[in-house]
């Protein structure tokens, strides 16, 4: 049989890994993908774990999602604190998210230069 675990989002390659039962570790998986990328929001990595078994008699979502934020991992380095993984888990590395400000800065910053080289060329 075939063990994966998936890896979605803001990695630089994102897809299905075969892994090892006894092996299953979130920094492994994480280095197969090669990282987060830059505009990754590490601080809310989403774990999306469906049931072993599907349960007919409950109505709604039967998935677990487990939020882990990777950048606190980072600064205290408690290998407690990363989270356990199972086969066919799905790894979700959202987008970070900039705020109005954070885009104004840098659109500004962009229109900055193309006027000051305007100005140089003139």
């Amino acid at each position: 049989p075939r063990h994966v675990i998936n890896i979605l989002g803001e990695v630089n390659k994102p897809g299905r890994y075969e892994v090892e039962p006894v092996n299953l570790n979130f920094l492994d998986v994480l280095a197969a993908a090669a990282g987060p990328r830059n505009e990754a929001d590490i601080t809310r990595i989403k774990i999306i774990r469906r049931p072993l078994t599907p349960s007919s008699d409950r109505q709604g979502s039967d998935k677990e999602v487990i939020i882990f934020d990777f950048a606190q991992y980072q600064e205290m380095g408690d290998p407690g604190s990363l989270p356990g993984l199972h086969l066919g888990d799905t790894i979700f590395v959202p987008k970070e998210t900039k705020g109005f400000w954070e885009e104004f800065k840098t659109i500004g910053g962009s229109l900055g230069v193309i006027v000051m080289a305007i100005a140089i060329i003139l």
